[in-house]
């Protein structure tokens, strides 16, 4: 099985950031129980980012018998600084 895209957690995605964006927005009584709405939609994208890597962790140790770090973060950096750039 490929994890590099797994088309059942978009839906997880698109909730945690439609919960971040009305945090966001301002709407304070988005609860969801005791939790503020905005902070729940951290968490599960948390979970769901987590969750992905751990797949690409546990894929690339079947495939090599072993997991680079090096390369782990060096991917992390690839993929995130383009975007951090861009902000600021």
């Amino acid at each position: 099985m490929s994890s590099k895209h797994v088309p059942s957690l978009n839906g997880f995605r698109a909730i945690s950031i439609i919960f971040v964006i009305f945090g966001h927005a301002g709407y304070r009584s988005f609860y969801w129980g005791d939790t503020p709405g905005g902070q729940l939609g951290v968490n599960v994208f948390f979970i769901v980012s987590g969750f992905l890597i751990t797949m690409l962790m546990l894929e690339e140790e079947n495939l090599n018998g072993n997991v680079s770090l090096k390369k782990f973060y060096a991917r992390r950096v690839f993929r995130i600084f383009p975007a951090l750039y861009l902000c600021f």
